[in-house]
């Protein structure tokens, strides 16, 4: 028996005879084997998989959180364009981090254009001479908390869309700073 059950508002449809239909149908295509069907019946996977909103949760995360697909998979097939060899998804996030002794640091940090993980108001406005501290998220407030702990304070935040590229990138938790080869 499967561990869990998948919870159902009384405004919800419930599941069509067609959509049982096309889930039987997907379990043919795959080819399972009964007793692996069986065992993810058992483990409460499929269970919890029926449980979620899929508006929230990424395919391709759960795909390479499963190991079905690598972090590393699409790299391969970027194309290289020596006018732009690192495409930058605007806006960036643009942190001010004080500097013991000297003038702040500005951080121009590409996050993939999802600014709206980092600022509430995610339209850019008043680029990065405006702070913007009031409108960070949970995440972003959590980053900031982290940078204090380790003795970087963030003293400002904003946005920035324009001509410049990042001097950093945010890439699955870590901050890559960025480097040209050309001189």
């Amino acid at each position: 028996m499967p561990q869990g059950s998948a919870v159902r508002s009384d405004r919800e449809k419930p599941a069509t005879l067609a959509q049982a239909h096309a889930v039987l149908q997907l379990i043919s295509e795959q080819g399972l084997d009964g007793d692996v069907l069986q065992r993810l019946l058992e483990s409460g996977l499929l269970s919890d998989l029926l449980s979620v909103d899929p508006t929230v949760v990424s395919r391709e995360g759960l795909q390479i959180a499963l190991g079905l697909k690598s972090k590393r998979q699409d790299l391969k097939h970027l194309p290289y364009d020596p006018e732009n060899p690192g495409p930058f998804k605007q806006p960036f996030l643009v942190l001010t981090l004080a500097s013991p002794g000297g003038d702040p640091v500005r951080w121009y940090v590409d996050v993939d254009g999802k600014i709206d993980l980092y600022l509430s108001e995610s339209e850019v406005r008043g680029g990065s001479e405006i702070d913007r501290s009031d409108d960070a998220t949970e995440l972003l407030k959590s980053m900031m908390e982290h940078f204090q702990r380790f003795g970087r304070a963030i003293e400002h935040v904003g946005s920035y869309e324009g001509s410049a590229g990042p001097s950093h990138v945010l890439c699955n938790g870590i901050f890559f700073e960025r480097t040209s080869i050309a001189r």
